[in-house]
């Protein structure tokens, strides 16, 4: 129901929120507390397919943007995904 109604985002995980800038409803109250959850978990990154390398908290308690911001303001694709950035060829990482 909430993915018909509001749509997903790219990768899969968060519902969009709603389009509307006025109402009170309960999916945009829960999305309201969204930013605050993500900062509270870890992502497995798998294949790294549907995780954000910059902004999602998938290696040590930080996005990298916070770790490593000169280089983040440096680079060039900032929403971008673990699997375009870092490759896997079994336990070996390039």
């Amino acid at each position: 129901m909430v993915k018909i109604k509001y749509g997903i985002d790219r990768l899969g995980w968060w519902s969009k929120g709603s389009p509307h800038p006025r109402g009170v409803g309960c999916w945009k109250s829960i999305m309201s507390g969204v930013d605050q959850f993500k900062s509270l978990v870890n992502f497995e990154v798998n294949n790294g397919s549907r995780v954000l390398f910059w902004y999602d908290v998938w290696f040590a308690d930080r996005p990298f943007k916070d770790q490593f911001l000169d280089l983040f303001r440096m680079a060039r694709f900032t929403y971008i995904i673990v699997q375009q950035v870092v490759s896997w060829n079994e336990d070996q990482n390039y």
